[in-house]
């Protein structure tokens, strides 16, 4: 059995409206129902660029507070137990993440290709090859308990071992950088220890925060005739549905057409996380397997609703149809080894001999963003 969607009905609250005190106290109104799998599917990157407008701007806490639980809600706990500076600690290491990703996805090949596939990569190379990747010990809050923190700031290196031959290895050569300085800028690390510290440190932040279940299971009544919440069929009254296979609308809601009596049934499991957060983690874990393949640009209405798009890396070339990424302003091709320079950037079907694209036909992360962008154009 293998089991990879997040189970897309799931759903969280947001408040059209949140204030916080001085001391931290939340005042929110407007509580409404959202599915992040339709309307945040890249949410870890949101809650990235929030710390990092913290960071960059100095933009006070109180209203990344305010801004983040009005589009997306608290990520974890209850109003009550709210704590602001759990919610930058949490913050502060998912945009540690994202920076890692980002170095893997842009790094430069030897052979010009960008990005590392860790499937192109033998083992002995991991161990040479070293990657600077953003110092932990700049984040506040930090101890042990996260792992790069722990591997770059508290943990020693190992011991010096002794060969046959009688010489010494400090093993200078095969590990990363350790008991770093917290105020170092970069942390250098060889790219067999970093694969290890991203996948322990996603596998704790997911650990008890998931569930298999299964899709459609419950579904929720809606106001239609005939839907899911119960219908007359002779003397007999059927209520529920549950599993029945019936076609997601545009957005990817069920709710957005009639689901007829006749439609047919489909079991399929799915992963539900517990929370917001465990959301997010979620949403790291399928950047990490997708390395090199994706890469990401603001919605269109970007200031309002904070997400990004996760979009294909290779694009087909609408000249010679070969598969082409976007290196600064020029496109090259994709994943091809040992190649002259020019069959990398010369396109032999274009009059120009550049490579080209056609634009993206989504601009905006959801249905509603667009109308929300269209509607403030209009006015």
């Amino acid at each position: 059995m293998l089991v990879e969607r997040i189970d897309p009905d799931w759903q969280w609250t947001k408040y059209r409206k949140v204030s916080v005190s001085d001391k931290g106290v939340l005042k929110p109104s407007y509580a409404i129902e959202y599915q992040p799998v339709l309307e945040a599917s890249t949410l870890h990157r949101s809650l990235a660029q929030a710390y990092q407008d913290h960071r960059a701007s100095g933009k006070k806490i109180q209203e990344v507070l305010e801004n983040w639980i009005s589009r997306f809600g608290l990520i974890s706990g209850t109003m009550e137990l709210f704590d602001g500076t759990e919610f930058m600690k949490e913050a502060s290491q998912v945009w540690w993440i994202v920076q890692v990703f980002n170095v893997l996805r842009t790094h430069e090949n030897p052979d010009r290709t960008i990005g590392i596939d860790p499937a192109l990569v033998k083992s002995t190379d991991a161990v040479t090859l070293r990657l600077d990747i953003p110092n932990p010990g700049w984040l506040v809050g930090m101890d042990g308990d996260f792992v790069p923190y722990n591997w770059a700031i508290i943990k020693p290196p190992p011991e010096p071992t002794k060969m046959s031959d009688g010489t010494t290895n400090d093993h200078n050569d095969n590990i990363s950088e350790r008991k770093i300085g917290k105020d170092q800028i970069k942390w250098n690390v060889t790219y067999l220890e970093l694969l290890e510290i991203l996948g322990l440190t996603i596998s704790k932040k997911l650990q008890d925060g998931v569930k298999l279940t299964f899709e459609a299971l419950t579904q929720k009544p809606t106001k239609k005739a005939f839907v899911l919440g119960e219908a007359k069929l002779g003397e007999a009254t059927l209520t529920g549905f549950p599993f029945l296979g019936s076609q997601r609308g545009r957005s990817g809601s069920r709710s957005d057409r009639d689901i007829r009596l006749e439609d047919t049934y489909a079991i399929e499991t799915v992963l539900q996380p517990k929370d917001l957060l465990t959301y997010i983690w979620m949403l790291c874990a399928e950047e990490l397997t997708e390395l090199p393949d994706v890469e990401f640009e603001p919605c269109k209405n970007f200031d309002e609703c904070g997400n990004v798009l996760k979009r294909d890396r290779a694009r087909a070339c609408k000249h010679c149809n070969k598969l082409v990424v976007q290196r600064n302003s020029t496109y090259l091709l994709y994943k091809k080894s040992n190649a002259d320079y020019a069959d990398y950037f010369e396109c032999s079907k274009s009059l120009t001999k550049i490579h080209e694209v056609r634009k993206h036909q989504r601009e905006y992360c959801t249905q509603n963003c667009s109308a929300k962008k269209r509607s403030k154009t209009s006015k």
